[in-house]
């Protein structure tokens, strides 16, 4: 049965079950009869004439009895339909148990599974940032000599040394810092001594790691072969 609607007193002359009576009365149809007839059941015609709309199946099938049983009677079924809505409203449909909590928690757990994605994905892209920013600030800046091969064998006394860098880099040669213009490059004369001159070129950032060239000079006497 529809356990959908809870009844209320309905207030007024005569009801549409009392329409719907006083029809079959006055045809002198008995309700074994109508539902014979109608293929309704007894029990549903007479929920239908006491207005027990609340142990009838449902909606839906409460309007097909009503106006297969209204057409039987030979009444208009707009007047009745009309009846019948106005004494609908006289029905609440109350939420199952436990239905209304349930729709509560569906409804909360689709915004909390989107805010805990939207959630991740920022934290996510903020690490990703956070991860690449690190990374160019400890990563060591390029460092790149490009007249200056290794073993050198020379006769001078002194050599230069041309290079370029990240611009944000200082750069250094056997530890002293020299100049570097805002584009990176830098050129620096280095002076030798006879023999094995090692030298070491180093380019560091603020807080990034230090890279180091090392390159080998032999200077030897003119003449010497």
């Amino acid at each position: 049965m529809n356990a959908d609607f809870q009844q209320k007193e309905i207030v007024g002359s005569e009801t549409l079950g009392d329409k719907l009576r006083r029809a079959r009365e006055e045809q002198e149809i008995s309700i074994e009869r109508a539902s014979s007839e109608t293929r309704i059941k007894k029990e549903y015609i007479n929920f239908l004439e006491t207005g027990q709309y609340n142990k009838l199946p449902g909606l839906l099938f409460i309007e097909n009895y009503l106006k297969t049983y209204t057409n039987f009677l030979h009444l208009s079924w707009p007047r009745v339909k009309k009846m019948y809505e106005e004494e609908k409203v006289m029905y609440k449909e109350p939420e199952k148990p436990g239905k209304s909590v349930q729709h509560i928690k569906k409804a909360l757990n689709v915004p909390k599974l989107v805010y805990g994605l939207i959630i991740a994905m920022v934290v996510m892209l903020i690490l990703s940032y956070l991860g690449f920013e690190v990374s160019n600030i400890v990563e060591p800046p390029s460092l790149n000599i490009s007249n200056f091969p290794d073993n050198v064998i020379t006769s001078e006394h002194s050599i230069e040394i041309i290079g370029q860098t990240d611009p944000e880099a200082n750069v250094f040669i056997n530890g002293q810092m020299i100049n570097v213009d805002p584009s990176g490059s830098f050129i620096e004369l280095v002076p030798l001594q006879e023999g094995i001159n090692t030298i070491n070129i180093s380019a560091k950032k603020k807080h990034s790691k230090e890279i180091v060239i090392v390159k080998q000079v032999k200077v030897q006497k003119k003449g010497k072969e």
